[in-house]
């Protein structure tokens, strides 16, 4: 790393030395030129080279100016006599791994916890006083022994003496990153100097040309800094890992190491739902009170351990996640994995004892501090007078609203969970129907462990898929990866490819025909029901892929719509004709398209939750948008559209779910009594 900086301060010498003598010339040969030839147009050529040189001299020092400060705009600093347990616990763990106390201490919304300080420049020679930051949303799911790893781990950094040289690669890198992609303001500049005069517009061009080569050089630098950077990061959280494990044990950060990504999956979860409410003018008031509920319910569906209203992650609800078979060392990955820091962890085997008490009694005023961060994840939104507040009683219920409105039978275990079903040819139905057995073992043959693991199975395999796509196009730059624990060159990667598409082939062929025996079960039963069953199960399996057509349809469209529009909100560069040229197509084809989709889903979903929703589909069927006229783009119509287009896809994607699940309840009415018996009994199992 101490190579790479040496290297970095070399090259970029070099680039200040060049830019310097250039600066020189062009600014002596432009008041030169300025006084032997005293006219207009040597004026403006005379400028134009001392702007020149000026401006590709400045692209190179002005991040020295620049000062980057870390964002607590959501974060409340607190002080000793507001939490004094806190700041003795904190005092004795900075002891304890001979770091210096912070700065400031802060607390923050989220599940997470950090250390952080602005910087600058300067900050590489001066030392900096770092401050700490604790995420509420960490101190809701750990225990004191485990909050006390966790912040360890961050204090861990500030023991290594790798931190100096990583005060250096952190500004270092970002010098990089400012020149290469912060140069919104230079832009401008150089606009403004080129809009003066058409010799300016020249000499401008031919600035930019010099700049872009000199950022080709610091890209090239860039890469070579991070991969190094990231390379002793990983390093350092090993080691910062081992300086917790030292003061705290081995087992407490690996608890809250394999907690977290669920943890953070439940907050999201949380603010998910909390926008929900919002748009009803519903404001809930104590997050962690919310997202405990929440984690606490993941953990009794999953059937996991809690105690002391913390969920115990096990070995089993982690294998039970989808596992990827293709995997690789991530060059750019700032962390090892969880899995490789677990394994590290144990392998130091070190004992402490344990406080399993919940991490919020370090915290005086623990409501009030809550309903205080709570506020701060609604952020500079105006809240209507008119809101209601929420209490957790009725987040809750709200919230298990919603599971239930996405629940699907639990007969089929999570089969048909995260997927559509598969289209079945009708005819084999009147075929084989009288051949199909429908008693409780031909129940367990459909529903056994391998069938019903197969579409986890299909999104694996997708997902490997995908990875190697990224090799193979080199989008991931790796020399080797992992494949079912065995290594294997990268030039290796399309015939692994190959293998697991046919292996996706076979996976996706056996699904269809497994959906078509479920399909086939459950005709048998309802023709055993009744006369006519057989045909209305018919007629609610057709309407539903009818629905499953029409509404995937629908989401091409929206997708292609969104697309269309897309370089309004990305492409600087766009022409008057360019602007023109899709705006003609959104009107003469895309527009009148989704108008006479909306007509189509008014009368198929159901708005009654959605009431403004509705009236804005009902005014923009009414209305004959521009979009742009002139030169000026329609602001308020574009953001209609495009508000339209997204919120409609929800309502439609809701009304396909609801009608999916209705579909399978029906069937599930189906089942014999003797396998619905089994069913609950392996279930309370």
């Amino acid at each position: 790393m101490l190579t790479s900086i040496i290297l970095f301060f070399i090259v970029y010498l070099l680039l200040i030395l060049l830019a310097s003598i250039l600066a020189a010339l062009t600014v002596y040969g432009g008041v030169a030129l300025i006084l032997a030839a005293p006219k207009f147009f040597t004026l403006m050529i005379g400028l134009g080279l001392i702007g020149l040189g000026v401006m590709v001299l400045f692209f190179l020092i002005k991040f020295v100016f620049a000062v980057s400060r870390f964002d607590h705009s959501t974060s409340i600093e607190i002080f000793e006599e507001q939490q004094p347990e806190l700041f003795q616990f904190i005092r004795k763990l900075s002891q304890d791994t001979q770091t210096s106390f912070p700065k400031k201490i802060y607390l923050s919304p989220e599940v997470n916890a950090c250390v952080f300080y602005n910087s600058n420049f300067w900050s590489m020679f001066f030392p900096v006083r770092k401050n700490l930051q604790i995420g509420l949303g960490l101190v809701n799911v750990l225990t004191i022994s485990e909050l006390k790893a966790v912040i360890a781990h961050e204090f861990g950094h500030f023991s290594q003496k790798s931190m100096k040289l990583g005060s250096f690669v952190y500004n270092v890198n970002k010098v990089i990153y400012n020149m290469l992609y912060h140069n919104n303001g230079y832009g401008n500049t150089l606009n403004a100097w080129a809009n003066i005069h058409t010799l300016f517009a020249f000499f401008a061009t031919l600035t930019v040309r010099i700049v872009q080569g000199i950022q080709w050089i610091l890209q090239r630098m860039y890469s070579f800094m991070n991969k190094n950077y990231m390379a002793l990061s990983r390093q350092m959280e090993f080691h910062a890992d081992a300086v917790a494990a030292s003061v705290s044990g081995s087992d407490s950060l690996v608890d809250a190491l394999r907690r977290l990504d669920l943890a953070d999956a439940c907050y999201h979860s949380v603010l998910r739902k909390y926008d929900d409410l919002f748009k009803q003018k519903l404001v809930a008031n104590n997050l962690y009170q919310d997202h405990q509920k929440v984690m606490q319910h993941i953990a009794k569906e999953h059937r996991l351990e809690i105690r002391n209203n913390v969920a115990i992650v096990n070995d089993e609800f982690l294998q039970a996640q989808v596992q990827n078979r293709v995997n690789y060392k991530d060059q750019w990955a700032s962390h090892p994995s969880v899995e490789e820091r677990t394994r590290a962890l144990l392998s130091l085997n070190v004992s402490a004892e344990h406080n399993n008490e919940s991490a919020w009694l370090l915290f005086n005023n623990r409501e009030m501090l809550q309903q205080q961060l709570t506020k701060k994840v609604y952020g500079d939104i105006s809240i209507p007078v008119e809101s209601v507040e929420v209490n957790p009683d009725s987040f809750y219920s709200k919230y298990l609203a919603d599971q239930e409105m996405y629940k699907l039978p639990r007969v089929f275990n999570g089969y048909f969970d995260e997927r559509e079903l598969s289209e079945v040819y009708i005819n084999r139905l009147f075929v084989h129907n009288n051949l199909f057995n429908t008693d409780l073992n031909a129940w367990k043959r459909l529903s056994s462990d391998e069938n019903i693991m197969l579409p986890k199975k299909i999104r694996g395999l997708k997902s490997d898929i995908r990875l190697l796509d990224n090799i193979i196009s080199k989008y991931v730059i790796v020399k080797t990866f992992d494949f079912d624990g065995e290594k294997f060159n990268m030039n290796e990667a399309p015939a692994i490819k190959e293998k697991l598409s046919l292996e996706l082939r076979q996976a996706e062929d056996k699904q269809i025909s497994l959906d078509e025996d479920f399909i086939l079960f459950f005709y048998r039963l309802s023709r055993m029901k009744s006369d006519t069953g057989g045909e209305k199960y018919l007629q609610q399996y057709s309407q539903y892929t009818r629905l499953q057509k029409d509404t995937n349809s629908f989401l091409k469209d929206v997708n292609e719509s969104l697309e269309l529009i897309a370089p309004f909100y990305s492409d600087e560069n766009l022409t008057v004709g360019a602007v023109e040229g899709i705006v003609t197509e959104l009107k003469t084809v895309k527009e009148p398209a989704f108008k006479n989709a909306l007509r189509y889903w008014l009368q198929e979903c159901d708005f009654s939750g959605y009431s403004t929703l509705h009236e804005k589909v009902l005014q923009f069927l009414e209305s004959d948008y521009l979009y742009f006229t002139g030169n000026t783009f329609m602001n308020n119509e574009l953001e209609e559209y495009n508000y339209l287009l997204r919120e409609m896809w929800m309502v439609v994607s809701v009304h396909k779910f609801k009608t999916f699940k209705q579909f399978l309840f029906q069937q599930a009415l189906l089942l014999p009594e003797e396998i619905t018996k089994a069913v609950n009994s392996q279930a309370r199992a």
